[in-house]
């Protein structure tokens, strides 16, 4: 595993198998998680689910509240972590802080940090979406409790990328000891790269060694839309095994 290194307020591969590692941390960047980390996150996903089938969830977050604040229009995403606060006892309150939205002070011009610094006089951690590339990151470093990013413009989405990969980990069977095979994976990402913050987070997730297996990524789309270079620069340097081949079409 790489040495952790700090980046716009955040440490990279800080998030580990220690599950101390997690305790009371913003998440803003999938570049936060150790191979080990994904690991963790991915066992602890399987056994969320085990709980939810077999009892409905249970009451470990009793007492606990969490905002979700939301700039651009959600549904999957801010009820995904609504339902999961509710499951395990917890509460949340809402703010619709795009435009239209009438929960937020933002259209009387009140700033982001503002809303989240008192919001978190309030709750226990705060999701956030945001239009502005770097607003997630930016407001989780002046923050005293979690700030958990849900998108911040085209930079990044974490936690839908985490689902992404929960699945492919899951139907791929890479939990398993042994693993089922040792064959190459082949991910194919398609549409618009260039502004898919979800297909940027998931690239960087997959440059780990999380999958125990050789990874193929290969990026389709239209020559105007391609994956931007930084985020093909990340996974090739984060990629010290030469586990990762990247190859781009623009043809299926």
């Amino acid at each position: 595993m790489s040495k952790p290194t700090k980046s716009e307020g955040w440490v990279a591969n800080s998030l580990t198998s220690d599950p101390k590692s997690w305790h009371n941390s913003s998440l803003v960047s999938v570049s936060q998680i150790s191979s080990s980390g994904l690991r963790l996150l991915c066992s602890s996903a399987a056994s969320m689910r085990a709980l939810v089938r077999a009892e409905g969830g249970d009451d470990r977050l009793k007492h606990r509240i969490l905002s979700t604040v939301f700039y651009e229009p959600s549904t999957r995403t801010s009820c995904s972590f609504q339902t999961a606060m509710l499951r395990l006892g917890g509460t949340f309150v809402h703010v619709d802080g795009g435009k239209g939205g009438n929960t937020s002070a933002a259209g009387k011009g009140e700033s982001l940090d503002d809303t989240i610094a008192c919001l978190q006089c309030y709750t226990d951690a705060t999701v956030l979406r945001h239009p502005l590339k770097g607003s997630v990151p930016s407001v989780a470093a002046k923050s005293s409790k979690p700030v958990l990013s849900a998108g911040d413009g085209v930079g990044e989405h974490p936690t839908q990328a985490l689902l992404d990969l929960f699945t492919i980990w899951d139907e791929l069977g890479l939990g398993s000891d042994p693993p089922p095979s040792d064959e190459p994976i082949v991910i194919v990402l398609l549409g618009d790269l260039k502004h898919g913050r979800t297909v940027h987070s998931l690239a960087k997730l997959l440059s780990t060694s999380c999958t125990g297996r050789p990874v193929i990524l290969r990026y389709c789309s239209p020559p105007s839309l391609k994956m931007p270079e930084y985020v093909k620069e990340y996974v090739a340097n984060a990629s010290t095994t030469d586990h990762v081949t990247q190859e781009e079409m623009d043809d299926v």
